[in-house]
């Protein structure tokens, strides 16, 4: 039976994963003497897409001619949405990365681009106060453990993972277990020196600033840590386990994931999601994938009802991926 690559597989889904679980990583790291190490980019290769309806791009042939040589190659998964009199360009995001650097192209749509719009808003993402705004979310409510939510033997079970990733249990019984996982997860990745940067948003953002870009989000990080909140503590304490499970497996669980969008084949992307067992669960798919498309989908019709402008939007390559995606949501 397949063991779950959940804790890579949500690095794929929300900002999250390099947000608030990298940061309670941290601080959890903190109380146990590590430092976080290293940064760098992600290579990829380029791949546009053609959607149905008489969307334009620029053809394989000039988008190659405008890449760099081998030793900088460049990916992006782009798909042109018309709408109105407003013009959208969908650009798959990878949210950790490997020596990424932005293409010519990528950035030469920021410059066109009246308006950008993140999963959650850049400007959230890097505010200073975030770490102290979503580690209380984290925390089980009213000064609760895990030992008012599950029966002894599923807290021995979490406790022996927790001393075996070296947490403090007087600190970790206090978190909802899916957080706590990922804390454990974060400080085996230090301890593992698997290092890697926040991806695709961070760039973007970072090149949209040299030219006064407003941005905006379609989510908050409060709303994509709620997100769990709609597991019950049963199904939170499986993915738990299966983080924990996969610890050890952290740096070829996330080379798998860099390499299959290094591709630069929406298609050989998408089987990383199909080869996992938990995108076969109908719940997790309508939390973390259907749904939160579907909510997409519709502020991208009010932005185009609102103004002929010009959109770079930039969200997790697998929201683009398969039935129920967000281009099979704006192509009806």
């Amino acid at each position: 039976m397949k063991t779950f690559r959940l804790f890579t597989l949500l690095l794929l889904l929300l900002c999250l994963p390099c947000s608030a679980q990298g940061q309670a990583g941290q601080i959890t790291a903190q109380l146990h003497g590590e430092k976080a190490q290293g940064s760098y980019y992600l290579d990829t290769l380029q791949n546009i897409a053609q959607l149905p309806g008489g969307s334009t791009h620029a053809s394989k042939e000039e988008i190659a001619a405008q890449q760099p040589g081998d030793s900088a190659k460049v990916s992006d998964y782009l798909f042109t949405v018309k709408k109105g009199a407003a013009t959208f360009q969908i650009m798959g995001s990878i949210h950790v990365a490997k020596g990424m650097e932005l293409s010519d192209t990528v950035k030469s749509l920021i410059e066109w681009a009246d308006e950008i719009f993140f999963e959650v808003d850049m400007k959230d993402m890097t505010d200073p106060q975030l770490t102290f705004r979503i580690l209380p979310l984290m925390r089980l409510p009213d000064g609760k453990s895990l030992k008012d939510i599950y029966e002894p033997d599923k807290v021995k079970i979490l406790k022996e993972r927790f001393k075996k990733a070296g947490l403090a249990w007087s600190v970790m019984k206090h978190y909802k277990p899916i957080f706590g996982a990922f804390s454990a997860a974060s400080v085996a990745a230090m301890k593992q020196e698997v290092a890697a940067e926040p991806g695709t948003e961070y760039k973007v953002y970072d090149y949209a600033q040299k030219f006064n870009k407003p941005t905006g989000g379609f989510e908050t990080v409060e709303f994509q840590i709620s997100l769990f909140d709609s597991l019950d503590y049963d199904t939170q304490f499986e993915m738990a386990l299966s983080i924990f499970d996969r610890i050890d497996s952290l740096a070829s669980d996330l080379d798998d994931i860099l390499s299959a969008f290094q591709s630069g084949n929406i298609s050989e992307f998408g089987k990383v999601l199909d080869d996992d067992p938990m995108t076969q669960n109908n719940q997790f798919n309508r939390i973390f994938l259907l749904d939160r498309n579907k909510k997409w989908a519709q502020k991208i019709e009010e932005l185009a009802a609102s103004a002929p402008k010009k959109y770079l939007i930039v969200v997790g390559t697998a929201h683009l991926i398969g039935t129920g995606s967000l281009i099979e949501l704006l192509s009806r």
